[in-house]
């Protein structure tokens, strides 16, 4: 019904891209990227809109830096497929993988449908 990809780079981009079947609507989306100390995360907004309800938050726990994008009452928005673009710096200043967390809501008329992905990545091996 959904499939969430995240594609990464060495250079710290991230792309998170959320597909699912024409008969379904996404409602609502959190994307949570954690990085190991004063990481910094920069979204590029996909094209559309307009981006009501939106919500950017920023935080420091247990030595990592949590930063949430959350996305709700999508509308129209969330009628195809949605695309995030994400850079991370620093990269390789730790030797922890960064952690994105990808949560959502479907919709299909009356039912409603959670899912939740996770993925970690090392930028700095090999």
């Amino acid at each position: 019904m959904a499939d969430v990809d995240v594609l990464a780079g060495k250079s710290g981009n991230l792309e998170v891209s959320i597909t699912h079947s024409g008969s379904t609507n996404l409602e609502y989306l959190k994307i949570i990227i954690k990085s190991w100390g004063d990481g910094t995360v920069y979204m590029l907004f996909p094209e559309g809109g307009p981006w009501d309800n939106v919500r950017i938050r920023k935080d420091i726990e247990s030595g990592y830096t949590i930063n949430e994008a959350e996305f709700s009452n999508l509308g129209l928005i969330g009628e195809g497929t949605l695309t995030f673009e994400y850079l991370v710096t620093p990269i390789c200043a730790f030797n922890y993988p960064v952690e994105v967390r990808v949560d959502f809501v479907l919709a299909e008329g009356i039912k409603r449908y959670k899912g939740t992905a996770y993925y970690a990545y090392d930028f700095c091996s090999g």
